[in-house]
């Protein structure tokens, strides 16, 4: 589960043709990882 931020919203909704007027709070990501994908690092700020 992803919340979107800024102007991936915009984006990811320009790309699934999803109408103006709708609002997605949410995006969950269906599918398997890829093994050769490269892992980022986290930073936890406290």
């Amino acid at each position: 589960m992803r919340i979107p931020l800024n102007k991936e919203h915009d984006i990811v909704k320009e790309k699934l043709k999803v109408p103006p007027s709708y609002m997605m709070p949410v995006f969950i990501g269906i599918g398997y990882a890829n093994p050769e994908e490269r892992v980022l690092e986290q930073y936890i700020l406290v």
